[in-house]
């Protein structure tokens, strides 16, 4: 097991915004986010296959909650398609996952006349 590899994929979730295509919706994750609506957990990587390292819960826009659950062995068997991060969850879907970078953009007064 690839626990340099597992732990790199975790690290995304810190820098990134996270955008999961759903059949029913689009979801956005954003993490360290206070919205309680959107929720990024991850754990210690232990080198055992089926321990759960990373929990993505969020809301649509109708209010359905929708979670995904990786384990070790999801994240290390995690590859790139089409730009876009593909992992196995604890159910055996694979979940294709975009990350975006943040930016911050500073408004100035002239921008708003």
């Amino acid at each position: 097991m690839n626990t340099g590899k597992i732990n790199n994929i975790l690290a995304l979730f810190d820098k990134y915004r996270v955008y999961i295509p759903n059949e029913d919706a689009i979801a956005t994750i954003v993490s360290k986010s206070s919205c309680s609506q959107y929720i990024v957990s991850k754990s210690d990587v232990v080198g055992e296959f089926d321990n759960e390292v990373l929990y993505l819960g969020w809301e649509s826009e109708d209010g359905d909650e929708y979670c995904v659950k990786f384990s070790e062995d999801g994240l290390n068997g995690a590859f790139v398609k089409n730009g876009m991060l593909v992992m196995e969850d604890i159910e055996g879907d694979d979940i294709e996952i975009e990350f975006q970078e943040i930016k911050m953009h500073y408004l100035v007064s002239e921008e708003l006349d």
